[in-house]
């Protein structure tokens, strides 16, 4: 008893003298903290959620928790958008019609299940052209929803599911 006791009182000491739990361990930190790299805050940003799956789920209710604008919810299957508009408010979308908010969003997350990318830099480029401000795109999806093209477009910051668990490792 005394011996475990004293483990917990030196790991809290621990923790709390030294930066070793101050970085990004999970992929919903990693992506706020990428976020607020290229915001500085994610206060009021738009987030546009493509697939309702579990892990996209995650992600934005950390992304949620920063005080975001409005949430935009595109999936497949509309009870399990609905299912999560329930839990974390915000507008569900057709993913069909995904493309309509990009204009409203500052922030796309995509967990979709899809053997090709869904969106291309071709899809993009008309809603982007006119853009002044940065879009952050998050992509964890396995295989790409995303395609890695998109990071060639002006003012667009592309990331996977890698470049997350990088900093993930490296924190």
């Amino acid at each position: 008893s005394k011996f475990f006791n004293r483990a917990f009182f030196v790991g809290k000491r621990i923790r709390t003298e030294t930066r070793i739990g101050a970085g990004a361990v999970s992929v919903g930190f990693a992506a706020c903290e990428l976020g607020r790299q290229i915001f500085g805050s994610l206060a009021g940003k738009g987030v546009l959620l493509m697939g309702a799956g579990k892990i996209g789920e995650r992600i934005v209710t950390h992304l949620v928790a920063q005080e975001l604008g409005h949430l935009f919810i595109a999936n497949r299957n509309r009870e399990r958008a609905d299912a999560l508009q329930a839990k974390l408010s915000g507008e569900v979308l057709a993913l069909s019609d995904a493309l309509s908010a990009l204009d409203k969003v500052d922030i796309v997350m995509s967990s979709l299940a899809v053997a090709s990318p869904f969106w291309k830099k071709a899809d993009l480029e008309p809603y982007l052209s006119h853009r002044d401000r940065p879009l952050f795109m998050i992509d964890v999806s396995v295989p790409r929803s995303l395609d890695p093209a998109l990071a060639e477009l002006d003012k667009v910051y592309l990331y996977n599911i890698d470049d997350l668990e990088a900093a993930i490792f490296r924190n």
